[in-house]
């Protein structure tokens, strides 16, 4: 009978373990370290096999199941560990209860030749990045398998973190430093990999840490970021006559006048449906936010206290959330549509929110806590949502009819 069909463990349970090891980086680490600093060898693993009443009943398949182990261990390089055991009517037998593993390279060559042809390229990378620093080369150790995926990438990734390493925060493009071979597809699929070795080698004064992006962390230029705005086409400034929808970068938009151009609302919107359909009107400027980071866009306007600032959102956890951040930017925000009447008047339009927030906010008005606190504990269902295009257009109308002034 085989182990297959008795549950007992079978050799292919150590090679299972050693992938497993390999695949964590454990077994790469562990090639290129001291032994008394290894951390995943030698390597147990446990071998379930027949309990003493299964030995004493089964004893031909214990028999063929312990010099099945006992061969694979002499032919994969591994150790068999035993224990006695007392059989009544067959005497004390050795049985086999777990294997050891007791090198990484052991390990490798239990693996093939595939994973030793991957084990060659790492280290190979692994005395590139020492070469520059050794610093690189615990970067390398930390993920080895990112750095095997990188393999074609690594040595100009080392190149590029040892010319920033001497020119540190550039200000300018990636794509313009001066090594052969830079290119932006190979910033783009190795951005974390080479985020960590500058976090390695560079000096913290070289480092900004609240930056969002590769660029603003590490000094490089970047694009600005591009608005979305409808207005006026005369307040705009643009050709035309009547609603007008441009995109302008930032810049152009912080250097917006809107008490020269007559506006005195800015109206901000998450979805960009409602952006495109929201009313126009003289006097109102519509802004698409397009969720998180539209407080960091508001930051930028030095006029937003110069104009009334409203913000429609959908009813959830994340448009308060988003709400609450804008209002820490422009305190005098007020929200639309993002009450318990819009929300209990369009039940049939529900839907759930797949990762609702449970943290507490502030910034919100009393009516809005109560509305956010009843969403995040489920007070009307598990995590209902309404969002911003099922609220009936005739009550979008309605709320907007009117254009805010600044107070």
């Amino acid at each position: 009978m085989s182990a297959a069909r008795t549950g007992w463990t079978t050799a292919a349970a150590v090679k299972a373990a050693v992938t497993t090891r390999w695949e964590r980086g454990a077994l790469l680490r562990d090639l290129h370290a001291d032994p008394e600093a290894w951390t995943a060898f030698p390597l147990r693993v446990r071998l379930p096999g027949p309990s003493r009443d299964e030995l004493a009943t089964r004893f031909a398949d214990a028999s063929a199941w312990a010099r099945d182990l006992a061969a694979a261990a002499d032919r994969e390089g591994w150790q068999l560990q035993t224990r006695p055991m007392r059989v009544g009517g067959v005497g004390t037998q050795q049985l086999p209860v777990a294997a050891i593993v007791p090198t990484p390279q052991d390990a490798l060559r239990l693996l093939g030749r595939t994973h030793a042809a991957d084990a060659a390229r790492f280290a190979d990378a692994l005395q590139r990045a020492e070469k520059l620093d050794p610093a690189a080369a615990r970067v390398a150790l930390q993920r080895p398998h990112d750095v095997l995926a990188a393999t074609d990438d690594w040595p100009l990734l080392l190149e590029l973190a040892g010319w920033i390493r001497e020119h540190p925060r550039p200000g300018i493009f990636p794509r313009q430093i001066p090594l052969a071979g830079v290119h932006t597809k190979v910033l783009e699929r190795n951005t974390g990999l080479l985020g960590r070795l500058l976090e390695a080698l560079l000096p913290a004064e070289a480092i900004e840490p609240t930056g969002r992006s590769f660029a603003a962390r590490f000094g490089f230029a970047e694009d600005g970021r591009r608005i979305r705005i409808r207005g006026d086409a005369a307040a705009l400034g643009v050709p035309g006559e009547g609603d007008a929808d441009v995109e302008w970068d930032v810049s152009t938009l912080a250097a917006f006048d809107p008490v020269g151009r007559t506006i005195t609302e800015l109206l901000v919107l998450e979805n960009k449906t409602s952006f495109r359909t929201a009313p126009a009107a003289p006097g109102r400027l519509v802004l698409w936010g397009a969720g998180y980071g539209v407080d960091e866009l508001l930051a930028t306007l030095p006029w937003r206290d110069k104009v009334a600032v409203r913000y429609w959102g959908d009813i959830d956890t994340h448009g308060f959330a988003m709400l609450a951040a804008v209002r820490r930017i422009a305190p005098h925000t007020t929200s639309v549509l993002m009450d318990t009447e819009t929300l209990l008047a369009h039940r049939p339009f529900w839907s759930t929110e797949r990762t609702p927030r449970t943290d507490v906010l502030v910034h919100l008005t009393e009516a809005e806590q109560a509305l956010y606190t009843a969403l995040r504990t489920d007070a009307y269902g598990p995590a209902v949502r309404l969002e911003q295009e099922f609220v009936r257009f005739d009550l979008v109308e309605d709320a907007l009819s009117t254009v805010a002034s600044a107070s």
